[in-house]
C-alpha cells in the first residue's frame, strides 16, 4: 500500500568548540621617523617582556592566561619616551591562526613631542577625565567638577606644561562644538562644563547607533536567511531527486546558518525537513543503521513541536503531526507483537491530531491525504489482528480510504484517486477474506472493481510498475474470488485472474526482477492449478500441466540454500499441481503421483513438524482438502 508524505523546511544548529593555544607577539619598536629602537626592554603589563635586537624587532611568548582578541597594554622602558602607536599602547591580540603574518608595529616619540596631540588622545583624555570626575562625584555629592588636577597630571604624563594642554584641549573643544560627529560635540560639551548639553547628545548618538546596528543587524539576518534558503533548497532539490544522502548534506549545512533564539522558525522547518530526509534514508537502510536513522527523525519532528505549536502555528503543526504518524507506521511495521501494536495505535493518533486542523472545506487535499494515510495504519493494524477486533479496523481502513476519494476525484487528482482505489482494494481484499458466504464474496467484487479502478490511470506505458503493481493485485483477488464462488463466476474469476497475473509478467521480468518474477510464476500456478481443478479432461490436464510449468519457473530463482521458505512453498504447490495431474488421469498416469511425492519429500526438507506444522502435515499426508492459498500481493510503500 502507499504513503503520501509531505514535506516542509526548517533549521538545527550545531555548537562549535575552540581549542586554545598560546600567542606568539612579534613585532617591532620603532621611532616615528620609522628608525629601529635597540637593546630596548618592552613588554606586556602582566605578561613577558623583551629586548629588542639590532633591528628594533621583538617576540613576546605569551601564556594560555592570553586569549585571543583580549586587549593587552604595552610598556617600553626608555627614559623620557612615549608610545605614540599604538594609543596608550594599548592593543588586541591576534588570532593564533594568522598571528605569523600580524605583526605589530609599536612606535615612541620624546616627551613633549607635537606628534602626540592627536584628535583620538584628547577624545580619550576627555573619555577617562569622565570616568574619573563621576567616580568623584560619586565618593563626594558636593564636589564640584574641577578639571584642572586632570589637566596638570596628563601634562606631567606627556612632557608639557600645565598651560600648553589646557590650551590645546580648549582650542580642540570650541573646534569640536559643531562637529557632525555626535559623540565629538558631547565630549566637547561635556569638557565645556555644559553637562546637560553633553547627555542630551550622546542620548542622540545612542540613539542614532542603536538604529545603525539594527540595520546592520538586520542586514546580518537577510544575508544568514539567504544562506539558510539556498542550502535549504539545494537540499529540496536533492530530495525530489531521490538522492537523500545529498539532500542530507545540504540541509546540514543549512542548520548551521543559526540558533534556536534567533530564528525559531527556521529551527523548527529544517528539523521536519531533517526529520522527513532521514526517515526516506531509514526505509533504504536497515539494521542499526535504519533504527538509528529513524531514531533520529523522530527527535527531529519533537523539536520541531517545541515551536510549532497548534495554537500559533496550526498548519505547520498538522504537517509535523502527519509526519510523525507516517514515522510511528514505519516503526510500527518493524517491530513485533504489543510494541508494533502500540506503534501503529500511537500512528493512528498522530494522524487524527492532524486532522482537528485539516478540515475537509479548508484543506481538501491535506485532508484526503491524511485519511489516506490514516487508512494504511489501520489495514496493518487489522491485518495484523485477529477476530472481531481485525474486521473492524479493517472496517475503519475502508472508511478512511472511502473518505479521501470524495476529495481525490479521478478528473482532478489522477494518481491519487488511483493509489487509493489500489489501497482500497487491498483492504477489501482482507476484509474479504475475513468473513464468510455472500458478504465475503461481495467485498471481493468490490476489491476487482477498484483494482479496475485504478487500472483506468495506470497505464502500462505511463506507470509501467505500478500497472503491474496493481496486474498482480488484481490476480490475487481474482484468484480469492474464484476459489469461494460457484459455477462460471468462479471459472471466469480464476480466467482473469490468469490473464492478470501474465500481464503482470510483461513488467515484472527474470531478467530485471528475479524475486517478484518467481512470486509471479508462484501465483500464477496457483491460479492455473484452481482452474485446472475445475476443468475437464484434455483442458484440465493443459492447465495443470502450465500450473507446473509456472510452480518449476518459480524454483529456478526460489533455491533451497537462499529462499527456503519461499523454495518449500512452491515445492509443496508443485507436489499438489502434479497430484491434481494425477488423479485428472483417473488413475492412468502414475507418474505423476511419483513427481508429487518428490516435490512433497523436497519441501519436508524445510517443512519440519515443529515448526511448520500445518505445510508438513499437507505435505506428509497429501490431504487435497489443505493445499495452501498461495497468492500473494505486491503491497506499495
Amino acid at each position: 500500500m502507499k504513503q503520501k508524505q509531505i514535506s516542509i523546511f526548517i533549521v538545527l544548529f550545531m555548537a562549535t568548540s575552540f581549542a586554545w593555544s598560546s600567542i606568539t607577539l612579534v613585532g617591532t619598536l620603532m621611532t616615528e621617523d620609522e628608525l629601529p629602537v635597540r637593546q630596548t626592554k618592552i613588554g606586556i603589563s602582566g605578561g613577558p617582556t623583551a629586548t629588542t635586537d639590532e633591528n628594533g624587532l621583538f617576540k613576546l611568548e605569551l601564556s594560555d592566561d592570553f586569549l585571543e582578541g583580549e586587549r593587552v597594554v604595552f610598556f617600553v622602558h626608555k627614559q623620557g619616551w612615549i608610545i605614540n602607536h599604538p594609543l596608550n599602547g594599548e592593543w588586541n591580540l591576534p588570532n593564533v591562526k594568522y598571528q605569523s603574518v600580524h605583526t605589530t608595529k609599536v612606535i615612541i616619540v620624546p616627551q613633549g613631542s607635537k606628534s602626540l596631540w592627536t584628535q583620538d588622545r584628547i577624545e580619550n583624555f576627555i573619555t577617562k577625565l569622565m570616568e574619573e570626575n563621576a567616580e568623584l562625584r560619586e565618593a563626594n555629592r558636593d564636589y564640584k567638577s574641577d578639571f584642572s588636577k586632570f589637566l596638570r597630571r596628563w601634562a606631567e604624563k606627556y612632557g608639557f606644561s600645565t598651560e600648553q594642554v589646557e590650551e590645546k584641549v580648549d582650542e580642540w573643544a570650541l573646534k569640536s562644538k559643531k562637529s557632525e560627529d555626535l559623540r565629538i560635540r558631547a565630549l566637547s560639551a561635556y569638557y565645556l562644563k555644559n553637562f546637560s548639553e553633553s547627555a542630551e547628545i550622546f542620548t542622540k548618538a545612542a540613539m542614532q547607533s542603536e538604529k545603525r546596528l539594527a540595520a546592520l543587524q538586520e542586514e546580518i539576518k537577510v544575508e544568514d536567511l539567504a544562506i539558510y534558503k539556498d542550502w535549504r533548497d539545494a537540499g529540496n532539490a536533492w530530495y525530489a531527486a531521490k538522492n537523500f544522502a545529498s539532500a542530507l548534506e545540504h540541509y546540514k549545512k543549512a542548520e548551521k546558518t543559526g540558533v534556536y533564539e534567533k530564528y525559531p522558525e527556521q529551527w523548527a522547518e529544517i528539523n521536519l525537513l531533517l526529520g522527513n530526509v532521514k526517515i526516506s534514508l531509514g526505509s533504504q537502510s536497515s539494521g542499526e543503521n535504519c533504527s538509528r536513522l529513524l531514531g533520529e527523525a523522530m527527535e527531529h519532528y519533537q523539536k520541531a513541536l517545541l515551536v510549532y505549536k497548534k495554537e500559533r502555528m496550526p498548519q505547520s503543526w498538522a504537517t509535523t503531526q502527519n509526519n510523525l504518524g507516517i514515522l510511528l507506521w514505519k516503526l510500527g511495521t518493524r517491530a513485533q507483537g504489543k510494541k508494533a501494536k502500540e506503534l501503529s495505535s500511537n500512528s493512528v493518533e498522530a494522524y487524527k491530531n492532524a486532522l482537528t486542523v485539516y478540515k475537509k472545506n479548508e484543506f481538501p487535499y491535506d485532508w484526503a491525504m491524511t485519511q489516506n494515510n490514516l487508512g494504511i495504519v489501520f489495514s496493518g493494524l487489522g491485518t495484523r489482528a485477529q477476530g472481531e477486533e481485525a474486521k473492524e479496523l479493517l472496517r475503519n481502513a475502508v472508511k478512511a480510504y472511502k473518505n479521501a476519494l470524495t476529495v481525490y476525484k479521478k478528473n482532478e487528482f489522477s494518481y491519487d484517486w488511483a493509489m487509493t482505489q489500489n489501497n482500497l482494494g487491498a483492504v477489501l481484499e482482507e476484509l474479504g477474506t475475513r468473513v464468510q458466504g455472500e458478504e465475503s464474496k461481495e467485498l471481493l467484487r468490490n476489491a476487482v472493481k477498484a483494482y479496475r479502478n485504478a487500472l483506468t490511470v495506470y497505464k502500462k506505458i505511463e506507470f509501467p510498475y505500478d500497472w503491474a503493481m496493481t496486474q498482480n493485485n488484481l490476480g490475487a483477488v481474482l484468484g480469492e474470488l474464484g476459489t469461494r464462488a460457484q459455477g462460471e463466476e468462479a471459472k471466469e474469476s480464476l480466467s482473469n485472474a490468469v490473464k492478470a497475473y501474465t500481464n503482470a509478467l510483461e513488467i515484472y521480468t527474470k531478467n530485471e526482477f528475479q524475486q517478484q518474477w518467481a512470486l509471479l510464476q508462484n501465483n500464477l500456478g496457483t491460479v492455473l492449478k484452481k482452474l485446472g481443478i475445475r476443468s475437464q479432461e484434455e483442458e484440465a490436464k493443459e492447465l495443470l500441466g502450465n500450473s507446473v510449468t509456472a510452480y518449476r519457473n518459480a524454483l529456478e530463482v526460489c533455491q533451497e540454500n537462499q529462499l527456503p521458505e519461499q523454495w518449500a512453498m512452491s515445492q509443496l504447490n508443485l507436489g499438489n499441481a502434479f497430484l491434481y495431474l494425477g488423479i485428472k488421469s483417473r488413475g492412468k498416469d502414475y507418474l505423476k503421483f511419483y513427481e508429487a511425492m518428490k516435490a512433497y519429500e523436497k519441501a519436508l526438507n524445510v517443512y519440519t513438524k515443529a515448526h511448520y506444522p500445518l505445510e508438513w502435515e499437507v505435505a506428509l499426508f497429501n490431504d487435497i482438502h489443505l493445499f495452501p492459498v498461495t497468492s500473494t500481493r505486491i503491497p506499495v510503500y
